[in-house]
């Protein structure tokens, strides 16, 4: 039981990163984008 609440905790704090990284590389490639279009 306990075992799988870690594990439930590890996948959420993997996700959260993940998706901070995701919005990072989107504002990134939006960036870029409005810089090549000017």
């Amino acid at each position: 039981m306990k075992k799988q609440s870690i594990l439930i905790q590890y996948l959420k704090i993997t996700m959260r990163c993940f998706a901070n990284l995701l919005s990072v590389r989107a504002g990134l490639y939006v960036k870029q984008n409005q810089v090549s279009k000017q």
